[in-house]
């Protein structure tokens, strides 16, 4: 999903390189699910890790498992706030980055 220009999400998207290369560098803000292992329904972290700085460094990751705290993603966003239902909510800074949708 592409909100207003600006705001990338992957709802339920496996790892799609592609897609993050084509919306990556029109956003100015992504969010993407993202899972600590291999298969399923979300991109595995390791994926997500080789993208483009330019890219990551905006990215907010979702839908990630209870053991989130475990994991280092200082190359990233940041985690989305859990139990979120709007983009405000999952990035409760956004209105402070200027963005209004």
């Amino acid at each position: 999903m592409f909100v207003n220009e600006q705001v990338f999400i992957s709802c339920d998207t496996k790892f799609d390189r592609a897609l993050l290369d084509y919306y990556g560098p029109k956003s100015s803000v992504m969010f993407h699910g993202v899972q600590f292992f291999r298969g399923s329904v979300h991109a595995p972290l390791d994926d997500l890790r080789d993208l483009p700085e330019e890219m990551t460094r905006k990215m907010y990751l979702l839908h990630y498992s209870d053991d989130w705290e475990l994991q280092q993603i200082a190359e990233f966003g940041g985690w989305a706030e859990q139990g979120a239902s709007t983009v405000s909510e999952l990035l409760p800074c956004f209105g402070l980055l200027g963005f209004s949708l």
